[in-house]
């Protein structure tokens, strides 16, 4: 710096006899002066830099080292990337037949011989209808070879019958057990008939068993050696003819009835520790919309969705008195796969139902 003054000191002084040859000199000098400077502060930013990443040189190593095991435990968890071949899904189909009786012993034999039902629901179910011994014998002409499970040759059956006929009633081609009885809350007008309910759970095999391995299938027959028996699976039916009470056809008193049943259903539920996958279904005797919309909300209320509704031929408007609901169960999904009515010899039109019943196994 010192010389640099001196030469520009020494150029000012000159004046107009400074030699003119200098000036490049100085502008040279000016320049090696400035890229000196700036090579000096850029060393200086490395420097520093080098120093800071020392000195935080743990914080960074923990960093990576938690987000190379956060990567390593996500990719190795099963529950986030199961494998392609433990993955197994069980699809079970089932025709379910539902029909009002109107007390007639002769209608459930001859419905269950024509339909071969995988499971039936019958309303207006006398002691005739149940104590006729055709019907408690029924055998079943076609089996399904693709299922090991359904060995048995008659109807296992269930149900809540009075010599008045108001009873209902549920028959299973597989055993039935948890078996409910529910009375209306209120009698009908009179008050010497009061409707039943019956509840039951009944066993479903499997129709099919999908897997995205041939390794699993062949993996699971060996350790299934009773072949999709073991697959069989719960599934609870309500067959429900509900309070009528004509000729005031009272809609509260309707909703109480169902409430009834569906808070014993929920106890039961509460005591096995899980939902069950369940079709209500049944006469409920809904002989105008309020009824229909008040039922449909209290069924809501518990999860049910209706599934279907077939016209009654005893009313000018054909309401639909019968309905029937579905309710998926905690690892189980129902799906109506078709629904149709027919006609018979009561005065309710009966329906066959064809559902599906899909399982996510492990």
């Amino acid at each position: 710096c010192g010389g640099c003054c001196c030469c520009c000191c020494c150029c000012c002084c000159c004046g107009s006899h400074r030699d003119q040859s200098c000036c490049p000199s100085i502008s040279l000098l000016f320049g090696a002066f400035r890229l000196a400077f700036s090579l000096t502060n850029w060393c200086i930013h490395c420097i520093r830099g080098i120093i800071h990443a020392v000195n935080q040189y743990p914080v960074i190593a923990d960093r990576i080292r938690s987000t190379t095991t956060s990567y390593h435990t996500h990719r190795s968890s099963p529950a986030s990337f199961p494998k392609p071949n433990e993955r197994k899904r069980l699809h079970i189909a089932m025709k379910i037949l539902i029909q009002n009786l109107q007390k007639r012993a002769d209608l459930l034999p001859a419905l269950l011989e024509k339909y071969e039902p995988d499971a039936a629901l019958f309303q207006e179910v006398s002691l005739g209808n149940t104590d006729s011994s055709s019907s408690l014998s029924t055998l079943r002409k076609v089996a399904n070879t693709r299922t090991g499970a359904r060995s048995s040759t008659k109807y296992d059956s269930v149900s809540f019958t009075s010599k008045r006929g108001y009873g209902t009633a549920i028959y299973s081609l597989l055993a039935i057990s948890n078996v409910h009885k529910v009375l209306s809350p209120y009698s009908e007008f009179g008050g010497f008939i009061v409707k039943k309910t019956i509840i039951a759970t009944t066993l479903t095999a499997p129709d099919t068993v999908s897997s995205s391995s041939a390794q699993t299938e062949a993996a699971h027959a060996a350790s299934h050696p009773q072949g999709t028996a073991n697959d069989a699976q719960e599934i609870r039916f309500v067959s429900f003819h509900g309070y009528n009470g004509q000729p005031f056809c009272n809609s509260q008193k309707l909703v109480s009835h169902v409430v009834a049943v569906l808070q014993a259903m929920d106890k039961d539920d509460e005591k096995l520790g899980y939902c069950l996958p369940t079709i209500f279904a049944g006469d409920f005797n809904t002989w105008s919309a309020d009824h229909f919309e008040q039922v449909c909300d209290a069924m809501d209320d518990h999860g049910f969705r209706s599934v279907y509704s077939w016209p009654y031929p005893g009313r000018q408007d054909q309401t639909p008195l019968d309905h029937a609901f579905a309710r998926d169960g905690d690892e189980q999904r129902i799906d109506v796969v078709h629904c149709e009515h027919f006609a018979s010899d009561s005065d309710h039109l009966g329906a066959l139902m064809e559902i599906s019943l899909t399982v996510a196994a492990a």
